[in-house]
């Protein structure tokens, strides 16, 4: 994998981050930030998984303002960067360690990103402390850690592909 410029490529070219901060490299992953956008899953009465899931309210903020994250309640987010996992990797999403020491977890479940996936990341926020959390838009919440992959035979073409917004679960769509 190779810096250039803002992007972060995959030795035959193809953009794996973008926009790609340099100085967010860690020792294991790269850091990513949370966008603008939120999804307040909260209150919204009987959710049935077999039935098409009801949207949130969908919450905006500028950069220097922040989402406040209720105590026990539960958001959906997206990164600001726009990730491609090339066929030879899988990535996987974790929290960083100083959100989670606020009592926020960054992904419940899904922190698997499948090989061919392109699109921005669902973060499933949750907010498990007693406080009132703030986050803000362009903080660095998770990171993007890569594995190898011997799958690469089958990509990820799935219901989520090229997403731009936090996405609602399309459990419903699933073919069981």
């Amino acid at each position: 994998m190779t810096i250039v410029g803002n992007k972060y490529w995959e030795e035959n070219g193809d953009t794996i981050i973008e926009p790609f901060e340099p100085d967010h490299i860690q020792p294991n992953g790269i850091d990513l930030r949370l966008a603008n956008k939120l999804i307040d899953y909260n209150n919204l009465g009987k959710i049935d998984s077999k039935n098409k899931i009801p949207h949130g309210k969908t919450l905006t903020c500028q950069k220097n303002s922040g989402f406040v994250l209720k105590p026990h309640s539960f958001y959906l987010g997206t990164t600001y960067e726009e990730i491609s996992i090339p066929p030879s990797y899988i990535g996987k999403v974790e929290g960083r360690s100083s959100v989670g020491r606020l009592g926020v977890t960054v992904h419940v479940t899904a922190g698997f990103i499948d090989t061919g996936f392109k699109g921005h990341v669902t973060l499933e926020l949750a907010n498990l402390s007693n406080n009132e959390v703030v986050v803000y838009p362009m903080q660095r919440v998770c990171q993007l850690v890569f594995e190898n992959c011997i799958c690469t035979d089958k990509l990820y073409n799935g219901k989520y592909q090229d997403q731009i917004m936090p996405q609602p679960s399309l459990i419903n769509l699933d073919k069981d």
